[in-house]
């Protein structure tokens, strides 16, 4: 039947179901650590966003969008993640096309359909923060690749050019996606590839000279120089875990890994030829990339599973695609895949802290004399915005603190601007206050000092204690 050629058809139709789908539970869980630093970046200049990739570990094209959807719409749960998914839904749509024109129709349906039930890709569609544009910038990125390589014009490489300076403008890592390109220029296209590197690498060094700033050259330089992220050196067991979490789970990552080899071997093992330029793309792109990341990152740390979003959708079309090449029992593992892939499907994301119900349990607890401590301080963020209904502008965060005790501190020098009365109580609300630390000096500093009334870590990522006056 004719419709079921009709790739624009399939095009509106992935779109839709997507949006459809990642919609269903958007806002039930609560706005989370990371999401409210995108959320605060609304509440600037939009000249002073770039100032933030200062002190971040991220550069702020993806702020720059989240400014602009909100200049629209309002924030909330519901609205701020809705362009995340926006942003996913085009993608996957745009990967059919893009796989559809570069293998076939039936691998490019079944694509499609395994990145609309990835949990993992649907856990970033529902986050307020730039991994579901870097997906888009990937693909649109590819896209517009190969179609430079049809047509060598030098309009085709001047946009190419420009997208991929926003792939790095979103995420300084999603940079692979361009030095996949030059190796495909080099490996396939050698009489291109002095206009090619010369031209976009002109462009996009020129706008990175142009968009960066000098501090934020000097926070990349200096990135984990003390030893304070986070973020440890990879190990075996931290590849085989981003493994599971890219490609579903641990035995179907094993499955994807085995077939994803088995094309490697074959790949390598025959003649290259121009056609075959889409496939070690893919491969390079979708499967190297992964262990080079890894490899880097066992030496620094950087190995994350979400720091490789862009490389799903190329992994993926390379397993179906060779699954499909073992006839019926490639069918059959097909089927038996997608069946339980749609299956295992997780509408509600799940979110690592919980300042919604936190919040009002204290809002409705707490005495005109009582005190709150939030610990760290860029958690004051989600306080605030669950205490009052909405978010607050730095201008009304010291008068709406200092009129109702509210404090936010990192560490306990700050403990001196506290003097509470004798029947006050002490809320401490702790969130990502142990890293690379057993001992938290503002809990122990009130132990010594104050009895402790009540404590839990009910509330999702968060500890909450209670302490009586003096």
């Amino acid at each position: 039947m004719a419709y079921l050629n009709n790739k624009y058809l399939f095009f509106i139709l992935i779109i839709i179901a997507n949006v459809i789908l990642k919609s269903f539970f958007l806002d039930i869980t609560p706005f989370w650590y990371d999401e409210m630093i995108s959320i605060k970046d609304t509440q600037l200049d939009f000249g002073h966003i770039k100032h933030e990739a200062e002190w971040d570990n991220n550069p702020p094209f993806y702020y720059y969008c989240l400014w602009v959807w909100h200049s629209i719409i309002p924030i909330s749960e519901f609205n701020s993640r809705f362009l995340s998914v926006l942003f996913v839904a085009i993608s996957i749509g745009l990967f059919y096309l893009f796989a559809r024109k570069n293998f076939d129709n039936r691998t490019a349906v079944v694509s499609a359909v395994l990145l609309t039930v990835s949990n993992f890709i649907l856990f970033y569609s529902q986050e307020t923060r730039a991994y579901s544009l870097v997906l888009l910038l990937a693909i649109i990125s590819t896209t517009q690749f190969f179609k430079y390589l049809k047509e060598p014009k030098v309009l085709n490489l001047i946009v190419l050019s420009f997208v991929n300076f926003l792939i790095i403008y979103t995420h300084y890592l999603a940079g692979l996606i361009v030095f996949v390109q030059y190796l495909i220029i080099l490996f396939f296209h050698r009489k291109k590839y002095v206009s090619f590197f010369a031209i976009q690498t002109l462009i996009i060094v020129g706008f990175v000279l142009l968009r960066f700033t000098k501090k934020q050259f000097l926070n990349i330089l200096n990135f984990n120089k003390k030893d304070d992220f986070w973020l440890e050196p990879a190990g075996f067991k931290d590849l085989i875990s981003g493994l599971s979490y890219l490609f579903y789970n641990r035995l179907t990552a094993a499955v994807v890994i085995a077939v994803l080899v088995f094309f490697t071997f074959r790949y390598f093992t025959k003649k290259v030829e121009d056609a075959d330029r889409a496939k070690l793309y893919c491969l390079m792109l979708g499967f190297f990339s992964i262990f080079f990341l890894f490899i880097i990152g066992s030496f620094k740390p950087m190995f994350l599973p979400r720091y490789l979003i862009f490389c799903i959708p190329f992994a993926t079309v390379l397993f179906v695609h060779q699954l499909f090449s073992f006839k019926k029992i490639g069918i059959i593992i097909i089927i038996l895949l997608t069946g339980f892939e749609v299956y295992s499907v997780d509408l509600v994301k799940k979110w690592p802290s919980d300042y919604r119900s936190l919040s009002q349990v204290i809002k409705g607890n707490k005495r005109d004399n009582d005190i709150v401590i939030i610990n760290t301080s860029d958690n004051l963020g989600l306080f605030l915005y669950y205490s009052y209904g909405k978010f607050l502008n730095y201008k009304l965060v010291d008068s709406i603190c200092k009129v109702n005790n509210i404090f936010a501190m990192n560490d306990a020098t700050a403990l001196s601007k506290i003097n509470p009365t004798k029947d006050a109580r002490i809320f401490l609300v702790q969130s990502y206050h142990n890293i690379k630390n057993n001992t938290n000096p503002i809990e122990k500093h009130f132990i010594t000092r104050n009895k402790k009334v009540f404590s839990t870590k009910f509330y999702k990522g968060i500890e909450f204690t209670i302490f009586s006056g003096q």
